[in-house]
Order: structure tokens, then sequence, then C-alpha cells
């Protein structure tokens, strides 16, 4: 892990498409590029999809999400 002495050092890394890992408060934050959050969207997005696909395959009736949120107690 590289050492970074300011923000603006740890900004300039990010932007030269380094990842940078702060410690704020005993806890880790990361900062990344805008290339790399994208990314991690798109995947996100995949493996929404991908258990949505799953879900729809499994055997047994549909249930309306109205019913399901009536039944949850959430309307």
């Amino acid at each position: 892990m590289t050492r970074v002495d300011s923000l603006d050092d740890a900004l300039e890394r990010v932007a030269e498409g380094q990842r940078v890992v702060l410690t704020v408060k005993g806890k880790e934050v990361a900062l990344l590029s805008v290339e790399d959050l994208k990314y991690l969207e798109e995947m996100e997005d995949y493996l929404d999809l991908e258990a949505v696909r799953k879900a729809k395959a499994e055997p047994g009736p549909n249930i309306p999400y109205e019913q399901v949120r009536r039944e949850l107690g959430l309307e």
C-alpha cells in the first residue's frame, strides 16, 4: 500500500488511476476512479439481474408484489 502525505496527494493518485485506502477514525475508506466506480456498479447490476433470473426460474406460483407488501405489513 502506498503512503500518502495529504488528501491532495491521494486525489492526485486516484486521478492517475490508482486506488487509495485511507483510514478514517479507525475505518478503511477507499478512493477510486470514476471508471472503477462505474465498473463496480455494472457488476452489481449484473449480479442483481442474475439473482432475478434465478428467482424467476424457481418452481411454484408467482406472488404479486402488492400481496407480498400486504402480507409483510409494508403498506
